[in-house]
């Protein structure tokens, strides 16, 4: 069998795809692990270590382990059940989220197999396997890793469920979309997505059936998680504070002027150019340091905290004001509930007030859904440090070649949407997808990893426009030749 032979096989498409996924996923866990746990991290860990210690979700470090909804469920139960078994080791987590990330390709190449052809399913795979962020996730005591599979897997049978139309896949739909909002809240939003995909799906045919399907398999799923909320809390809330939080984040960028958007359209495209151009931009902008002096004056720590916001990444420079408020109302023996309605409401009211100015920001927010390339290894001092001893531009490069291959990656992707738009029904699962996601953070707060689950389906999409474009091309010479 010779090498065209080989790459011909459906089969030994899948054995290529499962080695050099699982092996790359194994560097990264191997040679770039996380350097440090804090953060979302840490969040996360002492999360499981609780339901694995003392089947408790909580935070709390020490007894009395009282509950919290601060976090979505489905991730720190992951991480637990990793625990129980290897008492605890980040390894055995970093392991397994390689084997998740190996799956995620398999079924990323059968979904792109079956609405395309074998050789974009291929290509497109393998471009998924080698793009640095995806993989490089794997090592991280975060839920991207899992949410990414669960969205594929989503994708895969939601756009089964167009194509068939059977209770099973309906039923499958909805319990997927469940697990996809127990491990990232803001799932809950695209419901109505889903029922839109119906409708077009069954369009004059008989969708009651259908939509109480999708519906009561996604009721079901999130039931547990909800009724337990409202027992301890009393609320229906995935999470609490993290929507507030977010909310009152974006509503305080409707008090910016003319100089903010102008430091925000540089910084959000790149951190490093901006500080290079505009630094200091963050102690320099008065609508910003006014609501930060507010929550920072008069605390005895007030001179860590000035210090801290001058080294702050421009991008999150928003949420040290939320941290400081959030650390007053814990003080004050607010709950997480409470602090969520206080956080909620301040952003609303603002938003009122400035309500042109709020959705002004929406296409900055987008400037940051276009980082879907972010590599995580390169904010490691380990890793940073090394490569700066080398060159001390060399991050700055690397930054930037990475942050620039996204554009041709949404160029392709665009142009191959636009050749397959007379198949717009067979891919509306995935256009939804990518339209929901921009949507939704535009208009509450962009950040390159909340883009980076879409990469499949831009690298999908491009695979598929660069070959029509060379198809284009080679059908161009050859009327040329004649």
């Amino acid at each position: 069998m010779n090498l065209t032979d080989i790459f011909k096989s459906q089969n030994n498409h899948i054995q290529i795809l499962l080695i050099l996924s699982i092996t790359i996923g194994l560097i990264y866990c191997l040679f770039f692990p996380s350097g440090k746990i804090d953060g979302d991290e840490f969040e996360y860990n002492i999360i499981a270590k609780n339901l694995a210690e003392h089947n408790a979700f909580s935070m709390a470090e020490y007894p009395p382990f009282d509950p919290t909804n601060k976090r979505e469920p489905l991730y720190p139960f992951f991480l637990s059940l990793i625990y129980r078994v290897f008492r605890g080791s980040f390894f055995a987590v970093m392991i397994a989220q390689a084997f998740i990330f190996s799956l995620t390709v398999i079924f990323i190449y059968s979904f792109i197999s079956k609405i395309a052809d074998n050789k974009s399913a291929f290509y497109s795979s393998i471009f998924v396997t080698v793009c640095p962020p995806l993989a490089n996730y794997t090592s991280y005591i975060l839920s991207e890793a899992l949410f990414i599979f669960l969205l594929v897997v989503f994708v895969y049978i939601s756009t089964m469920m167009r194509a068939h139309q059977t209770n099973k896949l309906f039923v499958a739909s909805g319990v997927m979309l469940g697990l996809l909002t127990l491990c990232k809240a803001h799932m809950l939003y695209f419901f109505p997505f889903l029922i839109l995909c119906i409708i077009i799906s069954k369009w004059g045919k008989n969708i009651i059936l259908p939509i109480l399907l999708v519906t009561v398999a996604f009721l079901i799923t999130l039931a547990p998680w909800l009724g337990r909320n409202y027992y301890l809390f009393n609320t229906w809330k995935i999470t609490s504070q993290r929507a507030g939080m977010t909310l009152n984040v974006r509503a305080m960028k409707a008090s910016y002027n003319g100089n903010d958007y102008k430091n925000a359209a540089i910084y959000y495209f790149s951190e490093e150019l901006g500080k290079i151009i505009y630094p200091d931009a963050i102690i320099k902008s008065e609508a910003f340091m006014s609501q930060f002096n507010v929550v920072v004056e008069g605390r005895e720590d007030e001179k860590y905290w000035r210090d801290y916001i001058k080294e702050k990444n421009f991008t999150l420079r928003e949420g040290a004001i939320i941290d400081l408020k959030t650390q007053k109302f814990t003080r004050d023996g607010l709950s997480e509930v409470e602090i969520d309605k206080i956080l909620t409401t301040e952003a609303l009211q603002k938003i009122k007030a400035h309500p042109f100015k709020y959705l002004l920001q929406t296409p900055f927010e987008l400037i940051k859904m276009t980082t879907f390339t972010y590599l995580p290894l390169l904010n490691e001092e380990y890793v940073s440090s090394r490569i700066n001893a080398a060159n001390k531009s060399l991050v700055f490069l690397i930054r930037s070649i990475i942050r620039l291959i996204a554009y041709p990656i949404l160029a392709l992707a665009i142009y191959g949407i636009y050749r397959y738009r007379d198949r717009w029904r067979e891919f509306l699962p995935i256009l939804f997808i990518i339209i929901f996601f921009n949507l939704f953070y535009g208009l509450t707060f962009g950040y390159a990893p909340y883009a980076l689950p879409l990469m499949p389906f831009y690298i999908m999409f491009a695979t598929m426009g660069w070959f029509k474009l060379r198809e284009r091309k080679n059908i161009i010479s050859v009327q040329q030749n004649l």
